[in-house]
């Protein structure tokens, strides 16, 4: 089994994950915003886009809706890299654009894990001078049901039960629990 992680930065759960993967055999490509000396990475755009995505987000609201470029880049990647699942481990920082990423991974029928760490934070951000909420839930409610191969993870019963992820199939893995990676592994296998 091939898995993508995309995160921000090397985490903690990006390199359990990782590591795991390689110690059963299966390959691991990781995509980083924040590149590390510690593995070899994709690079997800630069500290510009990043910049302007924060600035954009901040003043309209916008937080998924930017880097388009930084994403298009990685997601011309995937044809060659052709992974079985694609795992997006941290969606709360300014490097992704959501809608580009569900449409290609939707297009190409790539299973997708995405950990959401609290789901209001996909259509909310309390630091945003324009406040367009209620926008942002309409657009991310569309990009969600359109989602195909899209499964959400999230750490406690509450969360899987918040009404965005309704159409989805939604799982819990405890965010605490030292063997997480064992249990992201399983879900992997499920959906590949």
């Amino acid at each position: 089994m091939k898995v993508l992680l995309i995160d921000f930065e090397y985490s903690r759960l990006c390199s359990d994950i990782t590591n795991l993967l390689i110690a059963q055999n299966h390959e691991c490509i990781t995509a980083l915003a924040l590149p590390t000396s510690v593995i070899p990475a994709i690079k997800i755009g630069n500290s510009a886009d990043r910049k302007l995505h924060r600035i954009l987000a901040g003043i309209s609201d916008s937080m998924h809706l930017h880097s388009a470029r930084a994403t298009y880049n990685l997601l011309s990647r995937i044809p060659t890299q052709a992974p079985d699942i694609v795992h997006i481990l941290n969606i709360k920082e300014y490097y992704l654009n959501l809608p580009l990423l569900s449409e290609i991974l939707t297009r190409f029928h790539i299973p997708t894990v995405m950990t959401v760490a609290n789901p209001d934070t996909l259509y909310k951000n309390p630091n945003a001078i324009i406040k367009r909420t209620k926008h942002n839930l309409r657009t991310i409610e569309a990009l969600l049901y359109a989602w195909d191969t899209l499964n959400i993870v999230v750490e406690n019963r509450v969360y899987s039960e918040h009404p965005i992820l309704v159409d989805k199939p939604v799982y819990i893995i405890d965010s605490t629990s030292t063997d997480r990676q064992n249990h992201y592994l399983s879900l992997y296998e499920n959906l590949s």
